[in-house]
């Protein structure tokens, strides 16, 4: 049997296809601007046309793709260009109306959209019109739950749809399957995004925020992205109720979404017998108590404010949001903020929208170093790595294991890389675990803004 040759013009197609939807995406973001009457709004309509010329381009290439099923090598390349070419596209608005003055900044707050990170190089953010401010948040939602499953969910309008689309985007552990098809799961997992976001929009406007406000940290949250329409991020507000409205949020958003559909269908055994979930709460409630008490007994807070600010703070950098209710972060005892560090490398569940590690992957990590020593006591002995009550294969710990070294490798160089442009050790390292972990607020000179 022949080996099947890399389909190029597949990946154009879907590629194009992908294209359009992020000129209807533009389009939205430019009826928003032309609601609050803004001048961006010629500027996304330029955008949408832009994108939406070259996807048809793209689509027509590729329309006489003699396969429609994607393989592995297909799978790759499209999830690796569909990043780029959305974020290449998404930078028009920013740079065409002249709100970033530079292609690469623009690149870089559109990319830091798209990947939820959160990193931004706009000094005043409230200076920005409403559709920009739109288009940021809606970037970090439709990257939230990932470009790749929004293609997952619409493939069948082609006639196509692959599991190897699933596999190349949500590499590890695997991902539970709610349909047979992975095109319904897809679908299934969308839709729990969207009504999520849209309840959150409802309790924030009952909380006193404006309906704007509402959507954008509400599409934000959801993502675990981060971006906010203020300079001081939800402090701005100054609501105990929005922020706890948003911690709930962001927890949500940080467990896996599998794990909330069954929680819709009463199916709570799935939560209980879940071993990431159970960390995941342990976790939370450990760093919060622990922020909590030091917030309270070193720092001054009263108690009321202490659990809040460290219950908020320990979400926000576990789950890779990145919104803050203070920025004197840096200025509390060093043991309070170097938990952040751990923190944010974790992230949270493996099938949710944050960034990190994933709890999941540092389960199977202890539990293999567990199996080990227990080997060299009995180097005969079988001794499988267990996870959620069964034997994990062998392929899935290596590959958890390789993931781990890449992610260290990936640190000391970006590290490496920054420090010879001359910054300090404490603000490379940082930029480049809160880059690395999609959390968005730095250390140091990044704490605020990445603009240079």
């Amino acid at each position: 049997m022949s080996k099947a040759t890399f389909n190029i013009k597949l990946v154009i197609k879907l590629l194009g296809f992908m294209l359009f939807l992020e000129s209807g995406a533009l389009l939205l973001s430019g009826m928003v601007a032309w609601l609050y009457k803004g001048g961006d709004t010629q500027w996304f309509l330029l955008s949408a046309g832009i994108t939406a010329v070259s996807g048809l381009i793209f689509y027509f290439i590729g329309k006489q793709a003699k396969r429609t099923n994607i393989g592995k090598q297909e799978a790759y390349a499209f999830v690796t260009l569909v990043w780029v070419l959305f974020s290449f596209y998404g930078l028009l608005p920013y740079y065409l109306g002249g709100y970033i003055n530079t292609v690469t900044n623009a690149f870089f707050e559109t990319i830091s959209g798209f990947t939820t990170t959160g990193s931004s190089v706009i000094l005043d953010v409230e200076s920005m019109p409403h559709g920009i401010l739109f288009w940021r948040s809606l970037t970090q939602w439709m990257g939230g739950m990932g470009i790749i499953l929004l293609s997952l969910a619409v493939m069948p309008l082609l006639n196509m749809g692959n599991v190897g689309l699933f596999a190349a985007e949500v590499p590890g552990p695997k991902v539970d399957k709610l349909q047979p098809r992975i095109s319904g799961t897809a679908r299934i997992l969308w839709v729990i995004y969207l009504l999520l976001t849209l309840f959150e929009v409802v309790l924030l406007k009952l909380a006193g925020m404006g309906l704007f406000d509402a959507v954008c940290h509400a599409l934000t949250s959801m993502a675990t992205g981060g971006f906010s329409t203020k300079n001081n991020s939800i402090a701005a507000f100054d609501s105990p109720t929005i922020e706890y409205i948003i911690i709930g949020f962001m927890f949500m958003a940080g467990t896996s979404f599998s794990l909330i559909y069954w929680a819709f269908t009463f199916n709570f055994k799935k939560l209980k017998h879940n071993d990431e979930f159970t960390w995941y709460v342990y976790i939370v409630l450990l760093v919060a108590a622990f922020l909590s008490f030091g917030l309270w007994h070193v720092e001054g807070l009263s108690l009321g404010d202490a659990i809040r600010t460290g219950l908020f703070q320990t979400i926000s950098f576990l789950t890779t949001t990145g919104y803050t209710t203070t920025t004197a972060y840096m200025h509390w005892e060093p043991l309070l903020w170097s938990v952040f560090l751990l923190i944010m490398l974790l992230g949270g569940m493996s099938g949710s929208t944050s960034g990190g590690i994933k709890i999941s992957r540092i389960i199977i990590l202890v539990r293999q170093s567990k199996c080990e020593l227990k080997r060299q006591v009995h180097p005969n002995a079988v001794i499988p790595v267990r996870y959620n009550g069964k034997n994990l294969p062998d392929n899935i710990v290596s590959t958890v294991s390789g993931f781990l070294v890449l992610y260290i490798l990936l640190v000391f160089i970006g590290t490496a890389i920054l420090l010879s442009e001359g910054l300090y050790l404490d603000d490379a390292l940082g930029a480049v675990l809160s880059s690395i972990s999609n959390v968005g607020p730095g250390f140091g000179a990044f704490t605020q803004n990445y603009f240079m």
